[in-house]
């Protein structure tokens, strides 16, 4: 098993963080750092991320100088993406280990160390980052870019970066089963942008065949892939892994008419609508196909989906959709791997911002192929996280994890 060093992230004021190691083998060391990005400084940075790859992202002179005072542009205009990349996850590494002359306040010292030892046994670190409920902005940021000595230490694979929501509910241990039920969900609604139809199912039954060969495991899938499909499947039987294939957004949903409308947006988009959105939550939505049978979407809050799924001993959930894992809104629960978390499913994959679909396609791939490896979550997902690191994309995936070892 990999070392784990975990690490508390709680604001101390609007611009303060105290960073506090827990369980280390140098000690409790702990730390009160300045943030260098907040609120709309962080958005500017993640709509840079995104728009890296395509080479198009323009900036107002504001939110150039904001990237330029912190390091991550040298002028007004954005680097290559790996250059981008490369700087920001050095800009995190530095604000979450700054250097310090006092060992109870070093935290830096406690992961180099800790880092040192698992290099020597050949291991990799897995870096267990806890945020509180509120902490959105923290939990927001790209950590899974982070870079020591210019290497960036998830794509290298030497930590395994793991996300952990503090709350005050205990998630109770599943009992073991001889068998694991996997349910996938490809939804393909005719008013969202085409996707393959298979490629990810065919892959996770690719990485299984053996197992299920032998009756060790067993798939199947969501029809119609509809909310009220889900609802009725959960309660006939146990699904011990949910693989959703499909869309994500992140928005507002019109309480009147039920339209999406952007974040930014103060009143419905719908023109026989113009209802005020103050009361509308900022939150995350997957995009099943419309319990009408219209082959519409239908968008799933992550309020909704954690009622439907609670309770019903699910292991892990992957969501395999753009903005999936993505952290907005008034508490970290806005967000559907987080809100998982909280409905007592203990290991949630998800995508922070907008994905290629190749990049899901081969992670998933690889992410299963290691899971039936017996490999644990955390490991299948830095199996998967390699994969990407030709196309730039490894930071994408997140991993929300409640269990303490950090390894699911």
């Amino acid at each position: 098993m990999s070392a784990v060093l975990r690490i508390q992230l709680s604001y101390v004021s609007s611009t303060t963080v105290e960073v506090r190691v827990e369980d280390s083998a140098r000690g409790e060391p702990r730390q009160v750092v300045e943030m260098p990005l907040q609120g709309a400084a962080i958005q500017t940075l993640l709509n840079v991320l995104e728009a890296s790859d395509t080479g198009n992202q323009t900036l107002t002179d504001s939110e150039a100088a904001t990237l330029q005072r912190v390091g991550i542009l040298d002028e007004a205009r954005v680097p290559a993406a790996d250059v981008l990349r490369r700087r920001v996850g050095r800009l995190l590494f530095n604000a979450l280990f700054p250097t310090s002359d006092q060992a109870d306040h070093d935290v830096r010292a406690a992961f180099v160390a800790t880092l040192a030892q698992a290099g020597q046994q050949r291991e990799p670190v897995t870096l267990q980052l806890r945020f509180d409920r509120d902490a959105v902005d923290l939990a927001s940021l790209p950590w899974e870019l982070l870079a020591y000595d210019e290497e960036p230490l998830v794509a290298s694979g030497r930590v395994q970066l793991t996300r952990y929501v503090t709350f005050a509910q205990a998630t109770a241990p599943y009992p073991v089963t001889d068998r694991l039920e996997v349910l996938t969900i490809t939804a393909r609604p005719r008013d969202a942008l085409t996707l393959d139809p298979a490629a990810e199912t065919d892959a996770i039954r690719a990485a299984f065949d053996d197992l299920a060969q032998r009756g060790v495991v067993r798939i199947h899938s969501l029809s119609p892939p509809t909310p009220d499909a889900l609802a009725a499947a959960v309660n006939a039987r146990t699904y011990h892994v949910i693989h959703f294939d499909g869309h994500g957004v992140f928005g507002r949903r019109c309480p009147l008419c039920g339209a999406f409308n952007s974040e930014d947006t103060p009143v419905c988009a719908n023109t026989r609508c113009g209802a005020r959105l103050d009361d509308a939550f900022l939150e995350g939505f997957l995009l099943f196909e419309s319990n009408k049978g219209d082959g519409f979407s239908q968008m799933v809050s992550p309020r909704e989906l954690a009622t439907v799924l609670s309770e019903r001993q699910v292991r892990l959930f992957i969501a395999s959709a753009c903005q999936s894992g993505a952290v907005k809104g008034a508490t970290v629960f806005n967000s559907i791997g987080p809100r998982l978390l909280l409905a007592g499913i203990p290991a949630v994959v998800a995508m922070q911002y907008s994905v290629p679909v190749d990049s899901t396609v081969v992670f998933s791939k690889e992410f299963y192929a290691a899971l039936a490896r017996s490999e644990s979550v955390a490991a299948a997902t830095s199996a998967g996280r390699r994969i990407l690191v030709s196309r730039g994309t490894w930071h994408i995936p997140a991993l929300y994890l409640r269990s303490r070892d950090g390894e699911g």
